[in-house]
């Protein structure tokens, strides 16, 4: 087993503040902040309820918490309820976003100079 990947088994309850490094699948149920320096993963059985900090994170389960990563994937029959602020947000058919999104893109690095200026 990969030492940088951890598991939450279902039935299993984490509460309080979780940080680390590398990926983090969770099958039961945390209650608490989230800070984790790789990809939090919810499994269709997972619940997520605070706000999280990873670099990835992909919702099949539910998620209940504000959300700041580097990119956010919610999976069909996914729930993710709070606002998001990521640089990649997808949502497939049959996952459902109910909250703010914030792109968090640099348009001035990103070539996209006098865009919307009327110019």
């Amino acid at each position: 087993m990969d030492p940088s990947r951890g598991r939450l088994g279902p039935g299993l309850v984490a509460r309080g503040r979780l940080t680390g490094r590398g990926t983090l699948v969770i099958e039961g149920r945390v209650e608490g902040e989230v800070d984790l320096d790789g990809r939090y993963e919810l499994a269709a059985t997972g619940e997520s309820f605070g706000p999280v900090r990873a670099r990835e994170v992909v919702v099949a389960g539910e998620l209940r918490g504000a959300v700041d990563a580097g990119a956010v994937l919610v999976q069909v029959g996914g729930r993710l309820v709070g606002d998001v602020r990521a640089a990649e947000v997808g949502i497939d058919d049959g996952g459902a976003l109910h909250g703010a999104v914030d792109m968090a893109v640099d348009l001035d690095g990103a070539g996209l100079d006098g865009v919307g200026e009327g110019a």
